[in-house]
């Protein structure tokens, strides 16, 4: 609390946010001796260098200091959630939370990430995310020449990764750079799979219908598509359903096959984990490719279903199968032509002739046919009436006409 009431009697600004600033650095540099604050100050200043780019320092830091250097989380890199900078413009700068040259205007700031109103406050990292966040290729370069950790997460859980992929939009100036760099982290051995404290993988920031977010998934995707797909296969034979799942929305495709031809859904029939086959079918309903997945076939020529029967996993099969007649039957449904030239029996297929399912579906085609042709008749006789002209109706004439019944007086 000395530096609190230091920086009070120097006439320091009193508002909210710098009482709250003053805290932070307060605890911070509590129980440490001279030597560790001195150390703590300088590392704080490299990693403010290694956002603006500025290698010659940083790696003055990273020789003085070794590995210490390399795992420090110093900065601030940013502050959030200033009560002053909100009523700013978007455009100004706040010197309430500091009047530092690297503070970044609130534009960039929302620009750069959206989601970080559920992360802390201060926004501290390691020189390599920061490096990576301020879109230096050649200082990343050189910052991974010291044998730093690729994966290491900071306190909000992020990877270097994450920074480059949720900030690749920010100026168009520096899209090649954050590309650039994001390929030098995956050929460095960078995990795609793992996630920050919002549960969400590098490559899920960037599901956002961007251009640029398109770009650099796709450059995610081409060097670590073969891992995430090999890593579903293997979640799907542990039974691993989070896991699993985790690596379909890192990029990994459902329809993907081992040396066998089997894909995950295959697999995980054959190991009987009823509910990650139950997700799995869910995903492939959302990307519309769910009967194509149960009608994939292995090696062996066996789709899932036989795969079920093969193995004696009597519910699966009948969960199989009922999504298969409901994917069957909602295609079908799907290509009913509305001149009702086409015949029931060649839109039947052939494993639901004779079944419940099967007459159902032909007492509903026969009906649908039957609305075609007399809307059919209908046209033709409208067409008709309009090539003759329009059609006087007459009144109705009624006639009166005496009786021939004989009366007898």
């Amino acid at each position: 609390m000395r530096l609190m009431r230091r920086q009070l009697i120097d006439g320091v600004c009193d508002c909210d946010s710098c009482r709250r600033r003053r805290l932070w650095i307060a605890v911070r540099r509590a129980h440490k001796i001279a030597a560790e604050l001195q150390q703590m100050e300088e590392l704080d200043e490299m990693v403010k260098r290694a956002y603006q780019g500025n290698s010659n320092a940083v790696v003055d830091m990273i020789e003085k200091y070794e590995f210490a250097a390399l795992e420090h989380q110093g900065g601030p890199i940013m502050i959030t959630g200033c009560a002053v900078c909100e009523k700013l413009t978007q455009d100004e700068k706040c010197y309430h939370c500091g009047r530092e040259p690297w503070m970044m205007t609130m534009k960039n700031f929302i620009k750069s990430r959206k989601d970080l109103s559920k992360f802390p406050r201060y926004i501290c990292l390691p020189v390599l995310h920061a490096a990576a966040w301020g879109g230096s290729y050649d200082l990343v370069e050189k910052i991974l020449k010291y044998d730093c950790d690729v994966n290491q997460q900071d306190m909000m859980g992020c990877v270097a990764l994450h920074w480059v992929t949720c900030n690749g939009h920010t100026a168009a100036s520096k899209q090649k750079q954050y590309m650039s760099t994001a390929e030098l982290l995956l050929k460095s051995g960078a995990d795609v799979t793992i996630p920050d404290n919002g549960d969400k993988t590098p490559i899920e920031l960037t599901l956002s219908p961007c251009p640029v977010f398109n770009d650099m998934r796709l450059t995610i995707l081409k060097h670590k598509k073969k891992i995430l797909n090999e890593n579903l296969l293997q979640y799907c034979q542990e039974g691993n359903a989070d896991l699993a799942m985790r690596m379909h929305r890192a990029g990994a495709d459902l329809g993907c096959g081992d040396w066998l031809n089997d894909t995950p859904l295959h697999v995980s029939v054959t190991f009987g984990h009823i509910v990650l086959v139950e997700r799995l079918l869910e995903a492939g309903k959302i990307e519309r490719r769910l009967l194509s997945l149960l009608d994939a076939r292995s090696v062996d020529g066996l789709t899932p279903i036989d795969t079920a029967h093969k193995w004696g996993y009597r519910r699966i099969a009948s969960i199989l199968q009922r999504e298969r007649q409901e994917q069957v039957l909602k295609d079908m449904v799907s290509r009913i032509t509305q001149d009702g030239t086409t015949t029931i029996n060649a839109k039947i297929p052939p494993e639901l002739r004779g079944t419940l399912l099967g007459h159902q579906v032909a007492k509903q085609l026969k009906q649908q046919q039957s609305r075609q042709k007399r809307m059919v008749k209908l046209l033709r006789l409208e067409q008709r009436m309009n090539k003759k002209g329009s059609i006087e109706k007459k009144p109705l004439e009624i006639q009166n006409k005496s009786s021939q019944l004989c009366v007898i007086a």
